[in-house]
């Protein structure tokens, strides 16, 4: 008797009542129920009065008066893809063989058919009628969990009355990766992002549990130290128990107080998360990329800021993956998803392997203040030592400002590339002394109220005051190398300025196209 968990139901269809004998003997002595048929009408009368789910098999001759085997194999197909179908063919009826197989047919046997032969070949096909099943079941599972988590989240974004931009993309129908917001008071609100290990449909429930646990603890009055703290503990004494990491939880959280003006972060096992000012310049908060939850007792402390504008940005370990592929900056990256620019699905589609969660929270505290228009785009810092690899810095910049802004014209980025180069190449030479331990850094922002992108490059040397104006003529008469990009920079930018003795140069350029 085959090893399953019940007794599966075999419809037999043959016209030879000798053949449905012989069959169902073979079939009832292997454990099998049956139900026999001498045609197809009769079969699809039984198919549809006790439905197509309640047989695991459907073993059928080709040949019979009326409908053949074929038809019926057609039949069964339209009414449950995951019913197997075996076909017995008499031999040189090869012609039909291969077209029911194309058609869908699990196997097909020759006649005379062995006792031993059906009954195997009755196993493999009953399995493969409750996998196809299992997946099924699966997959309208995954499709129903993910459509409440898009619920959620739609539901979540819409109570932050725009503060919240959100993209969430699960690899499979619901994803592991999930985002909330969980608003405590009128002014005080907290995100949460979190990345469980593994891709399967059990992550999807388990993040949706933790959130849950979350969300009871905040409401509670806990702090975010004090959820994260517990999450810990609990994944350690009930999942990864004798010192194996069977689950661990990636995850970041930002409590936003605007009565306080406070902003609390804690990361946890996901990247980087950028803090942005007013004009869109952007540092990473926090020093080092803490372990995940799950791993050890000890956790991370919480990074603290005064709220006074700008962004915050984090995202899961999805967009880093995808980033890196594109060789372009994550930064870049989540500014195109959460503008929702066209072709981003499309983009990701061709190289994303995961989930992504991508999250921006607009930090403005002023009640009568304006929403924060300037997005962070780009926040490198460049060792000093690093002019000779200018090239491929440049390559990796216009990379990310294409992707940052697809409908970018293409004369703008030409002319803001070639600017960039002749900024940071002072800067790493002069500013930074091409010392690997002094650095320089580029920053890019997009002003969504003008379209306009803006640039800025500083080094950390010690700078010095000169009159622009007068340096400009000097170059102009003479021609002096040093002078030229300066030149070269307030001719091709729509506004430059220098600030901070020089160390800092700041340029707008006008992107052509509203993204």
């Amino acid at each position: 008797m085959p090893d399953l968990p019940s007794s599966p139901k075999v419809l037999l269809v043959d016209d030879d009542h000798s053949a449905l004998f012989i069959y169902k003997t073979h079939l009832v002595r292997a454990g099998y129920q049956v139900v026999c048929s001498p045609d197809v009408t009769s079969a699809k009368a039984v198919i549809e009065s006790e439905g197509p789910e309640s047989f695991s098999l459907v073993v059928t001759d080709f040949w019979m008066p009326g409908e053949t085997g074929f038809d019926l194999l057609r039949y069964i197909r339209h009414a449950d893809r995951t019913l197997a179908v075996i076909i017995i063919t008499a031999e040189g009826e090869k012609d039909h063989v291969a077209r029911s197989l194309r058609e869908g047919a699990h196997n097909f046997l020759d006649k005379p058919v062995s006792g031993a032969v059906l009954r195997e070949a009755a196993i493999k096909a009953i399995e493969s009628t409750q996998k196809q099943r299992s997946l099924r079941a699966t997959a309208q599972e995954a499709k129903a969990l993910g459509d409440t988590q898009r619920l959620l989240l739609g539901r979540q974004t819409a109570a932050l009355s725009g503060r919240l931009h959100l993209f969430a993309r699960p690899h499979a129908q619901a994803g592991g990766d999930f985002a909330a917001a969980f608003a405590i008071g009128e002014q005080r609100f907290v995100v949460l992002v979190s990345d469980v290990s593994g891709h399967d449909l059990s992550a999807a429930y388990y993040s949706a549990y933790l959130q849950g646990v979350a969300r009871g603890m905040l409401d509670r009055g806990a702090s975010i130290q004090d959820v994260f703290g517990r999450l810990n503990r609990m994944i350690l004494d009930e999942w990864n128990k004798g010192g194996s990491v069977e689950l661990s939880l990636s995850a970041c959280a930002a409590d936003i107080d605007l009565n306080k003006k406070t902003l609390t972060a804690l990361n946890c096992g996901l990247p980087m998360p950028y803090l942005s000012d007013m004009d869109g310049w952007a540092t990473p908060l926090g020093e080092t990329k803490a372990h995940p939850l799950g791993w050890f007792d000890e956790m991370p402390s919480c990074a603290e800021k005064t709220l006074s504008g700008g962004h915050l940005s984090f995202w899961s370990d999805g967009l880093e993956d995808a980033a890196d592929r594109l060789g372009v900056a994550p930064l870049s990256l989540a500014h195109r998803l959460q503008m929702r620019s066209t072709g981003s699905e499309e983009l990701l589609a061709t190289i994303s392997r995961d989930d992504i969660v991508a999250v921006r929270l607009d930090l403005s505290v002023r009640e009568d203040a304006a929403l924060t228009t300037r997005l962070p785009v780009l926040a490198e810092i460049i060792p000093g030592a690093s002019h000779g690899e200018i090239d491929r810095i440049q390559a990796f910049l216009g990379k990310s400002l294409k992707v940052a802004f697809p409908a970018l014209d293409d004369a703008v980025l030409a002319d803001s590339l070639l600017c960039i180069r002749e900024a940071l190449l002072n800067a790493l030479i002069h500013g930074c002394g091409r010392k690997p331990d002094r650095y320089a850094f580029l920053q890019a922002a997009h002003d969504i109220k003008t379209n306009m992108l803006h640039l800025s490059i500083a080094d950390d040397g010690k700078g010095h005051f000169f009159d622009f104006d007068k340096h400009e003529n000097v170059a102009a008469e003479s021609l002096i190398p040093e002078h030229r990009g300066l030149v070269l920079m307030k001719n091709l930018a729509d506004r430059m300025h220098l600030s901070a003795r020089g160390n800092r140069l700041s340029m707008d350029f006008p992107l052509s196209t509203p993204e």
